[in-house]
């Protein structure tokens, strides 16, 4: 493969990195966001 193939190759490579790293992010706010809730909606349970 010459050079510009590897650069290439490794620019994808790196984007796809970064948008893997971007949604495990997302993914881990989704969660946190969701047991807030149910934090929140169990409160709610037990005071009434």
């Amino acid at each position: 493969m010459n050079s510009l193939g590897l650069e290439v190759k490794k620019s994808l490579q790196d984007n796809l990195n970064i948008a893997l790293k971007e949604a495990e992010i997302k993914w881990h706010q989704a969660i946190e966001l969701e047991y807030k809730k149910l934090e929140k909606q169990k409160l709610t349970i037990k005071v009434n």
